[in-house]
């Protein structure tokens, strides 16, 4: 009973943070797609860099608190699959986007890094928690 009760909660767990991710990536670039034009014609965007701070500061965040609460495992799996996704989706279907043709590599490259970033907060919380 145990083992399903655990297994229950680390899905429960999952889901949550997927949702919050989700909402997370919502609140801080799924909502601006203008790419701005330089005097130069330099193309930049469609982020602001403090966008991108804040969602990584939110996802920190996330992946702090639940590897403080035992569930690193399902930050690692979670956060990254949902944000990789968030942007796949968005760059994907944006029609007007700069560059169009290279949002897979993006999204790779998003996916690395929020994996990378979410194990090793998750797990230095995990470890800091058990001490």
């Amino acid at each position: 009973m145990s083992e399903s009760r655990d297994r229950s909660s680390d899905l429960r767990a999952g889901w949550i943070l997927a949702a919050i991710t989700a909402a997370n990536y919502a609140v801080w670039l799924g909502w601006d797609q203008r790419y701005d034009v330089g005097p130069g014609g330099v193309v930049s965007g469609p982020y602001q860099p403090w966008q991108v701070i804040c969602l990584a500061a939110g996802l920190g965040v996330l992946a702090l608190v639940a590897g403080w609460r035992g569930r690193a495992g399902a930050a690692m799996i979670a956060i990254p699959t949902v944000m990789t996704l968030c942007f796949a989706v968005d760059a994907a279907t944006d029609s007007e986007t700069y560059g169009a043709s290279l949002w897979p590599i993006g999204a790779v490259m998003v996916a690395f890094a929020t994996l990378a970033g979410v194990a090793t907060v998750a797990s230095l919380a995990a470890a800091a928690a058990h001490r």
